[in-house]
């Protein structure tokens, strides 16, 4: 998918926020209409096309009239335009972007305002796609292929806490995968914070008490209101690391007053039982997932050297035994009807309560994506009658945990796997893992 997601993923209702902003005191709102047209002007830039559309505007390609360069404008919603909190945090996005100059940050090459009053925002134009898209399409990622993005992310929010900056919203979403050698860029700014504010900044120092972020990502310190730094984004990068290795989030809920209170208090499954993930790889999230920020490490290129020295540990083991046999897998999958956040949260919800009711029947989950889990064991001692009785729990169990608005289904098969670890080892690949959904 190529899009110039520089600043695709917009503000929604899911982030949690409270500022204190300064705006400009009225903007002209003429009666034309929300979306530019191809050949409007934006400063010195030529609209082309519209990019994507998101709870804050629009995003569209466009070229420099004299240098033809290809860019990506982001464009404030006329409504919001008006706002002067909305307004003052477009301006910050583009502000604090600015002071980090990294190949791994997003660029913001201009700033200006349409004929109408709104504000825009001009960015480097990026084609690939973001993580979010990726884990979206292939469910999770290899350990060498996380070890990459990782190391260049922690790079990248180095960079931005070497100049007084904190993201705080680190998630997939908001990490792009450029075409065709994967380089990430770290986007959106919009919620970021000075910790070494310049005085010209003041009116966007948050107040005590600030709640900003996103809730599947929010730190500890983030919820409380309680002063935040570097340590911050390390949280929301074991965030990501966890949600690239197993394919979900460490924490999932109906609500977020319950995402809330899980930050604060669980301990989220170790990766390694979620997933076919190294268990070395456990210990190096779990400290940058730690509810206190002190046992954190204090830069986010520590966690990429513990991780790439765990994968490095892994690699250089004693080689594993694998070998071909027989398998049973139990396929739980349950997708929204609707597209709406909600279902996804749902969604999230109900994978949770089927991890709980395969590990309760002593199985182990083999593979997992956003919408399915998959369980498979060895054949003997599991038979294909052990995986329906697993298919009608899981079934039964989750029954009420959705409505009619949500698909579910289950369903079991028998083939070749590839087992580690001796005759009753772990699934780790082969037919078995090729086959979901299919019937037995």
């Amino acid at each position: 998918m190529a899009v110039a997601a520089a600043a695709a993923d917009f503000p929604t209702g899911r982030e949690t926020e409270s500022l204190m902003t300064q705006g400009p005191t009225r903007v002209e709102r003429p009666s034309a209409g929300e979306s530019l047209e191809r050949g409007a002007i934006c400063g010195e830039y030529i609209v082309e096309s519209q990019l994507g559309r998101g709870g804050f505007g629009r995003v569209y390609l466009a070229r420099h009239r004299v240098l033809g360069r290809g860019v990506a404008i982001k464009v404030l919603d006329r409504e919001l335009a008006a706002s002067p909190r909305a307004y003052q945090r477009f301006v910050w996005e583009a502000r604090t972007a600015c002071r980090v100059r990294h190949p791994n940050v997003i660029e913001i090459l201009d700033f200006g305002r349409l004929t109408d009053g709104r504000p825009f925002l001009v960015m480097e134009l990026l084609d690939g796609e973001t993580l979010e898209e990726r884990l979206a399409a292939r469910g999770r990622l290899g350990l060498a292929e996380t070890v990459a993005i990782v190391d260049a992310l922690a790079a990248a929010l180095s960079a931005v806490h070497r100049a007084g900056v904190v993201h705080r919203d680190v998630k997939p979403s908001n990490v792009f995968l450029r075409t065709p050698d994967d380089r990430v860029t770290l986007l959106d700014f919009g919620i970021a914070k000075l910790v070494r504010p310049e005085p010209e900044d003041r009116p966007l120092v948050t107040t005590v008490n600030t709640r900003l972020g996103t809730p599947e990502a929010m730190a500890p310190e983030q919820i409380l209101g309680l002063p935040i730094d570097g340590r911050t984004d390390v949280y929301g990068l074991g965030i990501t690391l966890y949600r690239m290795l197993t394919g979900a989030w460490p924490f999932a809920a109906d609500d977020d007053a319950e995402l809330e209170r899980l930050h604060l208090e669980a301990t989220p499954a170790p990766p390694s039982e979620r997933a076919p993930v190294p268990p070395a790889i456990d210990e190096v999230i779990a400290r940058a997932l730690a509810k206190d920020p002190a046992a954190r490490p204090s830069d986010a290129t520590m966690i990429a050297a513990e991780l790439r020295e765990a994968a490095g540990r892994v690699a250089l083991s004693a080689p594993i035994d694998r070998h071909d046999g027989e398998a049973v897998a139990c396929f739980f999958e349950v997708r929204a009807q609707g597209t709406d956040r909600g279902g996804v949260d749902r969604i999230a919800h109900v994978l949770d309560l089927a991890g709980e009711v395969i590990a309760a029947a002593g199985w182990s989950v083999t593979a997992q994506t956003a919408t399915s889990v998959l369980t498979a064991a060895t054949r003997p001692p599991r038979t294909l009658s052990d995986a329906a009785a697993l298919a009608e729990e899981l079934l039964s169990r989750t029954r009420g945990a959705v409505d009619d608005t949500f698909v579910v289904h289950a369903s079991v098969h028998a083939d070749r796997a590839v087992i580690e670890g001796g005759a009753e080892g772990r699934i780790v690949g082969g037919p078995i893992t090729l086959r979901a959904g299919a019937s037995a």
